[in-house]
């Protein structure tokens, strides 16, 4: 018991260090675990920016909006021919 109180007696001035830097880790943890859960959030949003994930929906997508392309090119065109044969 009196090994155990001499140890004691030596450690405690640095007791109030070890619950300090005790604090400062659990605060450090904390802060880890919500940037990993932050960088999941992104990550979601990130994807989902980008759009499918699937290749086939990709190129079918891709597809849809140059036929959608083509297809308002041609109305320019035939809306040009109208003005310009309403011009002359």
């Amino acid at each position: 018991m009196a090994v155990t109180l001499r140890k004691f007696e030596r450690t405690e001035p640095f007791q109030e260090q070890l619950k300090a830097y005790e604090m400062k880790k659990q605060l450090f943890l904390g802060k880890s675990k919500n940037a990993e859960h932050e960088i999941e959030t992104l990550s979601r949003q990130y994807a989902k920016l980008l759009g499918h994930q699937n290749q086939k929906q990709k190129i079918h997508h891709v597809l849809k909006f140059k036929e959608e392309n083509l297809g308002l090119k041609q109305e320019v065109q035939t809306l040009r021919e109208q003005q310009s044969d309403g011009l002359t």
